[in-house]
This record gives C-alpha cells, structure tokens and sequence, in this order.
C-alpha cells in the first residue's frame, strides 16, 4: 500500500525510490518475546536433562539384566526407543 500512495502522490514509478519500513513493537510485546526465548531455552535445557534421565533409568535396567524388549515395556518406550538410548550413552 505504501508504494501504491508514493507513486500516486509522487507520480513515480517503484525502481525511482527505495522504501525502508521499520516497525516498533511496543514494549509490552518485546517483554513477551523476550520471555518466550527464556521459556524455550529453558524447556530445550529441560529436555536434555530429561533424555539423561531416561538414558539412566534404561542403562540401570539393562545392568539389572532385564531385556531391552522389557526395558521399553515398564518404561513405556518402544523397544526401538530403548535400543537408541542403550547405543548413545
């Protein structure tokens, strides 16, 4: 819309000028972004910690001498699930 009432009030063409639009969030809105990169980067710290815990709870059960099959089922994961942690740690 911009470069439509330039080039009506103007009376030039869109390669004759350069428009820059800069956009100021109010205040209260950049809090909210702020905060939502607080909570993402704490939930992405929290689910690292939560894959360890898991990789834990399966490492322990394995050095129990529960199968991987039965691992997954009293943990409520796939046995594909427990396969990958029992590899990664």
């Amino acid at each position: 819309m911009a470069n439509e009432l330039i080039e009506i009030m103007d009376g030039v063409g869109n390669d004759e000028y350069d428009l820059h639009l800069e956009v100021h969030l109010p205040s209260s809105v950049k809090d909210h972004q702020a905060r939502a990169e607080v909570l993402r980067e704490e939930a992405q710290r929290k689910q690292a910690e939560a894959a360890a815990e898991h990789r834990a709870a399966v490492q322990e059960l394995l050095a129990l001498g529960v199968s991987q099959r039965e691992a997954g089922e009293v943990l409520g994961m796939s046995f594909q699930r427990v396969s990958q942690l029992a590899k990664s740690s």
